[in-house]
């Protein structure tokens, strides 16, 4: 007998109605002490990366095609003096963040939630003077919804093609947007379908070594208030353009794992398990780099000794677009997502530093990556993704073999985020103003006020900062 569209509809858990629920009745009183510290710590990081837009060629790109600013905007791009709406401010400053290529990670969904979401709230918070309360709320809405939606959509084939964050992305930072403007469950549940339907990213930079990943990121944050917007005017949206039979899900072929978007809802915190990367590579490239960090330190050994490298991995790593590649590298974001490079590079200099990403031409560490092999480690693999580890081998020309592994990848501690923030906001605010918008985020909602926030956040910067646009002004 077969099964009528309408009752297979009828076994699919209606989970937009329990996220929308969710989203528009998160409190900060309702949150355990943890969760916000991570949403401040998160915030944190992400203003930093966004700080550094001067740096990327991409971000100038984007800031240069919305052409001269407007008078009438009220949102910070964080990197420059200057204003814009709010989609256009979180374009840049999420393409910004995106171009550092460290922004939190969660690692099973193989997504980047940060890099969409804080830049929605923070300029949709502002445009709309968004209390403390309403901003850590929505960091919170924002992650668990694009991370939940990340494990349901997200398996290896899917990765294979599509970017994770360019599919996510934007549904997660509609749920964010929302609760920032404190929509109702109704317009919460619309906001999401809007930006369901604009879910994409192709995988194919990672093949040519470009960079039109960091533009998913923007795209999605645009896309994201664009349908905030909308479902705020009163727009509609099919209600289950998640779950439904021609869903967003349905066209990933996970409709089946509907439910991973509201198993213990509200009890079972993702966000908690976001990591924070100590090389400014891809999630899959960290372990490979602390393991070869590991023996580099331990064996003392030169490039010039080394005949071979064999790099143990979990199978996804092995099979993620870009990450199995070894050169010859022309440009950051190839490097970056190489886990041949970072080995190399780390094995090089014995350290891991991001200026060896910024230097992909390297002659050595570009002879070296050709004799770096990826292979899957079943004894890694077997731990994914619980653990995400990696194992090295080097055999020298000798004919001595060295081996050392990491169990799981080690995440930078809250003080070398914190440490790094402020090397990203010194040049623009100096010494005195970096601090004081670090103690703002540590006490956003307790001592600090979100306008208190955004008052640090928009000092000008110091005279004779260097690299910003002649065109940008502060209105």
């Amino acid at each position: 007998m077969n099964t009528s569209p309408k009752s297979l509809l009828s076994e699919v858990p209606d989970v937009e109605a329990v996220l929308a629920d969710f989203v528009a009745g998160l409190t900060l009183d309702g949150l355990a002490p943890a969760i916000v510290q991570k949403a401040r710590l998160c915030l944190t990081d992400g203003i930093g990366a966004s700080m550094t837009l001067v740096r990327s060629q991409e971000a100038l790109h984007a800031l240069a095609s919305l052409g001269g600013a407007r008078v009438d905007s009220r949102a910070l791009v964080l990197g420059v003096p200057r204003r814009e709406r709010a989609a256009d401010a979180a374009f840049v400053n999420a393409i910004a963040a995106a171009a550092t290529i460290r922004t939190d990670t969660h690692a099973p969904s193989a997504s980047h939630p940060g890099m969409v979401v804080l830049p929605v709230v923070l300029a949709l918070g502002e445009e709309c003077g968004a209390s403390a309360s309403d901003l850590l709320c929505a960091i919170v809405a924002g992650y668990e919804v694009s991370i939940r939606l990340g494990l349901a959509l997200v398996t290896p084939a899917v990765s294979r093609i599509f970017r994770p964050t360019g599919l996510t992305g934007a549904v997660g930072a509609a749920a964010a947007g929302a609760r920032v403007l404190g929509l109702d469950t109704h317009a919460t549940r619309a906001a999401m379908a809007l930006a369901a339907n604009t879910a994409s990213g192709l995988n194919e930079w990672a093949r040519a070594g470009t960079s039109e990943h960091v533009f998913h990121a923007g795209t999605a944050a645009r896309n994201a208030i664009v349908a905030v917007e909308l479902a705020r005017a009163g727009a509609q949206a099919a209600p289950r353009s998640l779950s439904g039979l021609a869903g967003l899900l349905a066209a990933y072929g996970a409709i089946e794992r509907a439910g991973v978007l509201t198993d213990q809802l509200g009890k079972r915190f993702h966000m908690l398990d976001v990591i924070h990367k100590l090389a400014p590579a891809c999630i899959f490239a960290q372990a490979p780099c602390q393991a070869a960090l590991k023996l580099a330190l331990q064996d003392r050994i030169t490039p010039e000794e080394i005949a071979r490298v064999d790099i143990g991995v979990a199978g996804v790593a092995a099979v993620f677009p870009g990450c199995d590649f070894s050169g010859p590298f022309s440009n950051p974001a190839a490097a970056q997502q190489s886990i041949q490079f970072g080995v190399a590079s780390v094995l090089c200099a014995s350290a891991i530093d991001e200026i060896h990403w910024a230097q992909p031409r390297n002659l050595q560490v570009n002879e070296l990556a050709t004799r770096c092999h990826v292979t899957v480690d079943p004894g890694i693999d077997a731990g994914y993704p619980q653990r995400l580890g990696a194992s090295i081998s080097v055999r020298t020309i000798n004919g001595e073999t060295l081996r050392d592994s990491v169990p799981d990848a080690t995440p930078m501690s809250m003080q070398a985020i914190e440490a790094r923030f402020t090397n990203d906001a010194r040049p623009l605010l100096g010494e005195e103003g970096a601090t004081r918008l670090l103690e703002a985020i540590r006490t956003l909602g307790s001592r600090c006020s979100s306008q208190s926030l955004f008052e640090q956040l928009a000092e000008r910067p110091l005279q004779g900062c260097t690299g910003i646009p002649a065109h940008s002004s502060i209105s």
